[in-house]
């Protein structure tokens, strides 16, 4: 493979895990569609998939669904390489979180849906199309680290969910365009962001918390709709 990646080829079927898969190294699996093939965890396995800490790896996940019963379906460090194009989590109750690296590594996820939580803690670049998620948590903190960080055509949809976000915390360079959040109950909080910062269209709608700006960045919003939300102090 030109990519040096091994590969992994999954027929219609469905494959149930009985241990977690440890990826040390560069491994691609891809499956004939999210309806087709399906991978789930047998009784108490949690992650499906683990990113090892010490070499980070790269995990490429194509056109299949997993489904973990309510643990993760993958974990690890921000310093591994995650691609997920054409996946479907359905469980609100897994996800995907990428704990914290000071060396980050690279997120790519297009057409993706992602019912519960999808985060990440030090990602150097990262760039989300297309996709939908329950909870979306992106973290791109330390001072002095180059970090990009793109969302396109991105749904946040809490109503599957019980403390459902969006959450934007990064130093870097911030792109948004066309970003829905709705029905969530803790709606769009920005912690830290670049001095400047532009959000083209932002679709806020019926959440239960106002959107919350906390890092005192220059904020812009343009072609973007506030509709039907409920500001609680619950």
């Amino acid at each position: 493979d030109d990519l040096g990646l091994d590969d992994v080829v999954l027929a219609a079927a469905t494959y149930v895990l009985d241990s977690p898969i440890e990826v040390g190294d560069q491994l691609r699996i891809v499956g004939v569609g999210t309806t087709q093939t399906h991978v789930l965890a047998a009784s108490g396995v949690d992650p499906l998939f683990h990113l090892d800490e010490v070499t980070p790896p790269q995990l490429v996940l194509m056109h299949l669904s997993m489904d973990a019963l309510g643990g993760d379906e993958v974990d690890g460090k921000a310093s591994a390489t995650l691609v997920l194009d054409h996946v479907a989590m359905p469980n609100p109750d897994g996800g995907i979180y990428l704990g914290y690296a000071a060396v980050g590594g690279i997120v790519n996820v297009d057409d993706t849906d992602i019912a519960g939580l999808f985060g990440f803690y030090g990602s150097r670049i990262a760039w989300i199309n297309r996709s939908r998620f329950g909870k979306l948590a992106l973290l791109q903190a330390d001072a002095g680290v180059t970090y990009q960080l793109g969302l396109a055509h991105v749904v946040v949809d809490g109503s599957g969910s019980d403390d459902a976000a969006l959450r934007l915390d990064s130093r870097g360079e911030v792109f948004f365009d066309q970003v829905t959040v709705q029905d969530t109950r803790y709606g769009f909080y920005i912690d830290e962001a670049p001095e400047s910062l532009t959000i083209e269209g932002l679709h806020y709608l019926r959440n239960l918390r106002p959107m919350k700006v906390l890092s005192g960045a220059d904020l812009t919003l343009r072609n973007s709709e506030f509709r039907d939300n409920l500001p609680t102090t619950s």
